[in-house]
């Protein structure tokens, strides 16, 4: 293993660069035999294998009618060891949350530094001990449907395909043991994550493509193509803001939606000595945030998923010209192409077409501890200093708006 140390400052000069090491500077030697006051450990279960899948798929291409043709394909894989993470010096939660919300509770509710951390720690020196193991965790399955007429030399050609996707696995593992366990999004705690969605499933997606090539003459053609495509913009959590469990991470507690908000305990929102919103004003607003959310409002009474949120469709358009000047000089045919390329064109028609959405935020509420009875409280997040938002925005990035480039290309 390796031990390191450091020392973090902002805008000091007390320590120029030099080739020697001033003996006044800090020292990082471990002392023999010595353990280092904290530490933590990434490690691998002894039964732990590469990950693999069993992959399947089943593919036709059918010619229709004179030259269009149908493809099908499905694809399944099923996951025989994926890769999991878990925190072998996390104490286990040691009893249940009251009211309605009855995940298990961790006993770092209510504490924070070296307090939580002596509470939640079985070896108090080790900041966390994240195991690396594997499983047949999580499989996914894709069906795509296509009609096609090629392009030829000219005339008209067009594509039409539309993919189903549906992915599910525990977590989607990065390079970092500590930041792949810590990013689980759970209900009972990120060592007993639930199987969810995957965080890349893209569940629909439609695209299509029209061309159309005429030949000027023996020395030049101009093609037209329009390119569109419409899918889901991805999946997002409902998570609270905060530790709402109390086992030492922010921002990974799956949120409980209420029948009613009136089942959940808000404190009032302050500033200072001035109350900004009443419990009953943000219960009042947090009804309304789940009713007008189409996942929210299915959830009434349950838990949100990790990922469970799927985000609406957005459709872009694209379209090119492009004129080919050819000859053939000597045995090889040479070519000039001039492009012109505009991108999501729908945008430079509408202002409103084209433009993505933007989570107003992912976690409306923020963990405030518990009451006397062992009931979570809350405050409601403000968006603009506000409780009354919805779901999404219009994204303002250079991405939604059109966009056009010209190309040269000799090609010989």
């Amino acid at each position: 293993g390796v031990l390191s140390g450091f020392v973090s400052l902002n805008n000091t000069a007390a320590y120029p660069f030099t080739t020697n090491t001033p003996a006044s500077y800090p020292s990082f030697a471990p002392n023999p035999g010595v353990p280092a006051s904290s530490y933590n450990f990434a490690t691998t279960e002894e039964s732990f294998r590469f990950p693999k899948v069993l992959r399947s798929n089943l593919a036709i291409d059918q010619k229709l009618y004179q030259d269009i043709i149908l493809t099908g394909e499905l694809i399944y894989t099923q996951s025989l060891n994926n890769i999991n993470y878990y925190n072998a010096n996390l104490r286990p939660s040691s009893k249940f949350f009251a009211g309605p919300d009855t995940r298990p509770r961790f006993d770092g509710v209510g504490l924070s530094g070296s307090a939580q951390a002596s509470a939640l720690r079985l070896n108090s020196k080790i900041s966390d001990a994240i195991v690396m193991e594997s499983a047949p965790l999580g499989g996914s399955i894709a069906a795509t449907i296509k009609l096609e007429k090629p392009t030829k030399t000219k005339g008209l050609g067009w594509m039409a395909a539309y993919t189903f996707t549906r992915a599910r696995d525990y977590m989607s593992a990065g390079s970092i043991a500590f930041s792949s366990w810590a990013a689980i999004r759970s209900i009972r705690g990120n060592n007993l994550a639930d199987m969810a969605y995957s965080d890349n499933e893209i569940r629909n997606r439609v695209i299509g493509n029209v061309n159309y090539r005429i030949e000027l003459g023996n020395s030049a053609a101009l093609q037209f193509s329009l390119f569109g495509q419409s899918q889901n913009q991805g999946r997002f959590s409902y998570t609270y803001n905060g530790d709402m469990n109390g086992d030492g991470l922010s921002g990974n507690d799956l949120l409980y939606v209420p029948n009613s908000a009136s089942e959940l305990v808000f404190l009032p929102i302050t500033s200072g000595a001035t109350v900004v919103a009443t419990a009953a004003q943000q219960a009042t607003a947090f009804d309304a945030f789940i009713s007008q959310d189409k996942y929210l409002s299915s959830r009434r009474g349950k838990y949100a998923e990790r990922n469970g949120a799927l985000l609406p469709y957005l459709v872009r358009f694209d379209f090119s010209t492009q004129l080919e000047l050819f000859r053939n000089i000597g045995k090889n045919r040479h070519t000039i192409q001039l492009r012109a390329d505009i991108f999501n064109v729908g945008n430079m028609i509408n202002s409103a077409s084209g433009v993505s959405n933007f989570v107003n935020t992912f976690n409306p509420l923020t963990a405030a501890g518990v009451n006397a009875s062992g009931v979570p409280q809350y405050r409601m997040t403000t968006v603009s200093g506000g409780l009354n938002y919805t779901t999404y925005r219009k994204s303002t990035s250079i991405g939604d708006v059109w966009q056009a480039q010209f190309g040269i290309r000799y090609i010989f």
